[in-house]
């Protein structure tokens, strides 16, 4: 995760902002480049989902398993102390609760329960649930694009091993 409110250098003649103005004034190409021209990052594609489509996506999945702290299992309406709760698509989408710090670790942890629930899943599985969330991304890559990384990717997922950071 790098956080939205990094005060960065917007190339393409902008003067410095926040990270997430890269997007606001160019959409991808605009962010690609300040990922470079920051941290020396190359992004070959990108997702991107708002935040009803994530909701849909988490429920076409049957929800998430995601450990919450006592606050933010008060803050989603599921209980009021620290452990596993299964979470749907809405509950699934904690944003106000602190820090960009906090929002952007729940977002990661998350994520990893999405990915676990296809760790496991058949090739079959897969390729249906793909289908079903494609609609909901917007994306600066083609289908043969992705329907390549996707056959590429799939019969790996099993032995694919997540690591996530944070910056800063």
């Amino acid at each position: 995760s790098f956080l939205r409110d990094l005060y960065v250098q917007i190339p393409g003649g902008y003067s410095d902002n926040r990270l997430n103005a890269a997007y606001a004034f160019g959409g991808f190409p605009l962010l690609v480049d300040a990922f470079y021209t920051n941290f020396g990052v190359t992004i070959d594609g990108c997702f991107e989902v708002d935040l009803a489509g994530f909701r849909s996506i988490v429920d076409i999945l049957d929800g998430v398993d995601v450990t919450l702290t006592a606050r933010e299992a008060e803050v989603v309406g599921v209980g009021s102390e620290e452990k596993l709760y299964h979470l749907n698509g809405k509950e699934a989408q904690i944003r106000k609760l602190d820090s960009d710090f906090g929002r952007t670790q729940r977002q990661r942890n998350v994520m990893e329960a999405l990915y676990k629930k296809f760790q496991y899943a058949d090739t079959d599985t897969l390729m249906k649930l793909f289908q079903e969330v494609l609609p909901y991304l917007s994306t600066n890559m083609t289908n043969g694009q992705i329907m390549r990384l996707a056959a590429k990717c799939i019969p790996a997922f099993g032995s694919i091993e997540l690591h996530s950071y944070c910056v800063p």
